[in-house]
Parts: structure tokens; C-alpha cells; sequence
């Protein structure tokens, strides 16, 4: 490649990291915790949860419970309390068309109403990821995921002749003017399957539905009914014979006994179909590490099976399944999340460090309005998010609707104090600072809870000791971070005026 064609492949790469660099430091931040959205209610709500009992809950006496507070049933999905997440979900619709959510609880078998979704600290990181509070904030996702992969494909063209020593950690060890070119390309070389993964993922999962409107008319006959049918036949068929009395727990038992053991039921749903009987669907996944885990049969209602489909089976449902796995690393292994979890921590750092290598390369003469507020919103996104993600998880601790508050208050006060001081700040001494509180957190989860922040015996108390060792490590990483910009003596911006 010729010098002139690389230098626009340059040019490319680095306009569309100029648009997308900050939202992309968000999404990978904040992904990295929605990674243990389930899990971490062990941590959230731990005085709920412990002991949990052995025995399951009866889905049909839950239904008679819920139909006396939330109205009489359309539809219900309960997801089954499991190791991982000890609650039942119960969402529940009534005749009235009406959405609620519900928990059982494991230790009373109580139902009770779930915490408001905007309440949820752990939910509220899951719609940070998506930037589902702006408006089409998720398709805007998904467009920023797909031009992630062009991102990913002119930074490995523009350095193809020099990939081989961008995997070498000791370019790392450089100071001055490189400083941030070096943190960018080592960190960016080592995460690349991980960053290719998570954008032709992400994509699919957050733009399929522009894709579903053109598929409809080429392939379904304008049928949106036929598609969703090809991709989860299951869920749709039918059956004239009625029941009076819906049998969940036998049509559960019944999923049990045919699966076998390796197979533990995750899903239990109720469908309506208009003019028809409702069905029962249960799911379950087999155990262990597996990439295609799900077994789905169809009951009518009085637990006769219907159908029946394991996992790779009917192709629709295989690619959503693998395609979901591979972006939430969900494969049956705890270890996999947590692995992932600090990939995309890595892959925003390295994402801020390329918008650094931008404004370092402008710190001389006179500088464009547009490049003067990307510095102030970089600094502010890359400095506040840390701390805010931390200060609202540990708030959360102590009182969890008032997590997401503080989660906003945080980012002001942040954008305040840069607004004042109008001057270049120290990264490493707001990062010091979120290390702080991450194991502020674990003291006052410990405070509320009367108990060591890593208890060990039961599964709820490893969970906790697991989610606490995570923020543990986000601490340390952060007082890394801190300690390599300062020690590296990293050249600083110039003032703003």
C-alpha cells in the first residue's frame, strides 16, 4: 500500500474515532458491568435472598397469587430462579393489556413487586450500554457497533506493517509524546477478537430490526407473523384443545423428566393466541460449558406436549441464541463473564487513549472551536463515567433507588468542578479517587449487611464474594491506571482558555 492510500486510510480511522470514541468508551464501560445484571443481585438485594431453599416454588399457586393482585392472566413469563440470579421474574400481563413485574422470593416464597426497572441500578447500566434513555438511543447503538467494525478495519490496515510489535507489552514502558499512540495500539492489538465479536454482535442484536422490514417483504410475503415463526416456530404453535386450569407445575415436571438431569428449566411461559387455546412453553439449558444450550418443548394447556426442539435444531432460534451468547458470554460459565468483563474495561481505556492521541497531535497553534469542546467532553466522559458508575454501585449498597440519582449527581458535579477550574485535570487523581470508593463499597456492603464483604459456604455467599472480588479488581485497576499516567509523566494538554 502506497503512502498516499494509507495516509486516507488514517484519515478515515480517525474521523470516525472523532464521532464515536466517546460513545464507545460509555458502551464498553458500562457493558462491562451489565456482564452480571443477573448476578448481581446477590450483592443488591442480599438480605432477601440468603438461605435459599432447595425446593422450587409451585408456578401454579404463584398464578392464583398473582391473578388476585395484578388481574386475571393473558400471558406470563416466569424466569426460574437459578444459582445465579435466586429470584423468579415474574412478568406478568393481564387482560387489560397491562405489563408488571414481580420477584418470588427464594427465602419466604413471597411475591412481591420487583424493583421499579428505573430504580434497578444494575438495569439502569443495561440501558446506559443500549442509550436506551434518548430517543432510537438503541438503533443508534447498533449503528455505532456496525461502523465500530470499520473503526477496527482501518486501524489494522493503517498498521498492518507494525502489527507485530503493537502485541509487544513493552511498548508500554515508553514515556512522553508516544505515551498514548503506545497505551492505544498495544491495548487495541491484544483486544481485537474480542472488539471484532462485539461489533458484528452488538450489531445484529440492535439493528436486526432495520433488517427485519426489508427480509418481511423479499422472503415472508409482507407477513411479519411468517418471520417471527421462522425464527422461533415453537412459540407459535397452537392447539384447539382448552383446559380450564393451566398445569405449569406439570408441564414442568413433565420438561424435567424428558430433558434428564443435564437439563435445568430457565423459562416458563403462557402464550395467548387469538381465537386459539394458550400454550405453555418451557426452556431449559443444559449444564456445564456449552455454546448451544437450549431446550425448548410446547404444551397445551393441560400439559399435553405439543412439540419439542434442542438446541441447533430449528435454525432461527440456533443463530439468536449463539448470536446472544457470544455478546453477553453467556455459556454456561461464570469465569467467561468475568474474563469479558475485563476485556471491555480494557477496550474503553483503549478507546480513550486514541481520542488522546487526537488532541495531543493538535496541542500546538491556534485550535478549532469543535476540537476545544471535544477536549472538555472527553476529559468529563473519561474522568466522570469511572466514578460515577462506582459512586451510583455504591449507593446502591445502601439504598438502591437512590443509585441512579447519585449516578447523575456524580457526572454534574464532575462537569462542575471542570467548568470552574477551567484547566487541563489530572486523570490519575480522579482515578485514585473511583478506586477509593470501589472499596468504599465493599465496606458499606459489609456495614448494611453485618457480614464480611467475602463470605464463603453457601452459593449466595460465594456469588457475593465473587461480585465483591470484581470490584476489588476494578479498584486496583483504576489505582494501576493512575499510578502509570503519573509515573509515565505523561505530556499534558494545553490550558484551556
Amino acid at each position: 500500500m502506497n503512502s498516499h492510500t494509507r495516509q486516507k486510510v488514517w484519515k478515515l480511522h480517525s474521523l470516525l474515532g472523532i464521532i464515536l470514541g466517546l460513545p464507545l468508551f460509555i458502551i464498553f464501560l458500562a457493558g462491562s458491568f451489565a456482564f452480571y445484571q443477573n448476578e448481581a443481585i446477590h450483592w443488591t438485594h442480599a438480605e432477601m435472598i440468603e438461605p435459599i431453599p432447595e425446593t422450587t416454588p409451585s408456578l401454579d399457586s404463584i398464578v392464583h397469587e398473582m391473578s388476585l393482585k395484578a388481574g386475571e392472566l393473558k400471558q406470563v413469563t416466569f424466569r426460574v430462579a437459578r444459582p445465579e440470579r435466586p429470584v423468579t421474574d415474574i412478568y406478568w400481563k393481564n387482560q387489560g393489556d397491562e405489563w408488571s413485574h414481580y420477584w418470588n422470593l427464594p427465602t419466604s416464597n413471597q411475591t412481591i413487586e420487583a424493583t421499579d426497572h428505573d430504580a434497578d441500578y444494575l438495569h439502569f447500566l443495561v440501558d446506559l450500554h443500549y442509550f436506551d434513555f434518548l430517543p432510537y438511543g438503541r438503533m443508534m447503538t447498533g449503528i455505532i457497533a456496525t461502523l465500530f467494525f470499520s473503526i477496527i478495519l482501518t486501524g489494522v490496515i493503517y498498521q498492518w506493517r507494525g502489527l507485530k510489535n503493537d502485541f509487544k507489552w513493552s511498548r508500554l514502558k515508553k514515556t512522553g509524546r508516544g505515551f498514548w499512540k503506545n497505551w492505544h495500539r498495544t491495548l487495541s492489538a491484544v483486544t481485537m477478537p474480542f472488539q471484532a465479536i462485539y461489533s458484528a454482535t452488538g450489531a445484529v442484536l440492535t439493528i436486526g430490526l432495520l433488517a427485519s422490514a426489508p427480509a418481511i417483504v423479499l422472503f415472508f410475503d409482507g407477513s411479519q407473523e411468517k418471520l417471527e415463526v421462522a425464527i422461533s416456530p415453537i412459540e407459535h404453535v397452537t392447539s384447539d384443545q382448552s383446559s380450564h386450569h393451566i398445569q405449569l407445575d406439570l408441564a414442568r415436571r413433565k420438561s424435567e423428566k424428558i430433558w434428564g438431569y443435564q437439563v435445568e428449566t430457565s423459562l416458563v411461559q403462557v402464550i395467548s393466541h387469538e381465537g386459539k387455546a394458550p400454550t405453555i412453553i418451557v426452556e431449559g439449558r443444559e449444564k456445564g460449558f456449552r455454546f448451544l444450550r437450549q431446550h425448548q418443548i410446547a404444551f397445551t394447556a393441560d400439559a399435553s406436549v405439543i412439540q419439542s426442539a434442542g438446541p441447533g435444531e430449528m435454525l432461527g432460534a440456533a443463530l439468536i441464541e449463539g448470536i446472544v451468547n457470544l455478546h453477553f458470554g453467556i455459556f454456561g460459565a461464570f469465569w467467561i463473564k468475568i474474563a469479558l468483563g475485563a476485556l471491555g474495561l480494557v477496550v474503553a481505556f483503549s478507546t480513550a487513549a486514541g481520542i488522546l492521541i487526537l488532541l495531543q497531535r493538535h496541542q500546538s497553534g491556534k485550535r478549532a472551536r469543535w476540537l476545544t469542546i471535544l477536549e472538555a467532553l472527553t476529559y468529563w466522559v473519561i474522568a466522570g463515567f469511572p466514578l460515577a458508575i462506582m459512586v451510583g454501585l455504591t449507593t446502591a449498597t445502601i439504598a438502591i433507588e437512590y443509585s441512579v440519582i447519585s449516578f447523575w449527581l456524580t457526572l454534574g458535579v464532575v462537569f462542575l468542578i471542570l467548568l470552574i477550574r477551567r484547566k487541563t485535570p489530572q486523570l490519575h487523581r480522579y482515578y485514585i479517587l473511583t478506586g477509593l470508593v470501589s472499596w468504599g463499597a465493599l465496606v458499606s456492603f459489609a456495614i448494611k449487611n453485618y457480614t464480611s464483604a467475602f463470605p464463603l459456604g453457601s452459593p449466595h455467599q460465594e456469588f457475593v464474594t465473587i461480585f465483591s472480588l470484581c470490584i476489588l479488581g476494578y479498584g486496583f485497576l483504576m489505582f494501576a491506571i493512575a499510578y502509570y499516567i503519573n509515573t509515565r509523566k505523561t505530556p499534558q494538554l494545553p490550558e484551556k482558555s
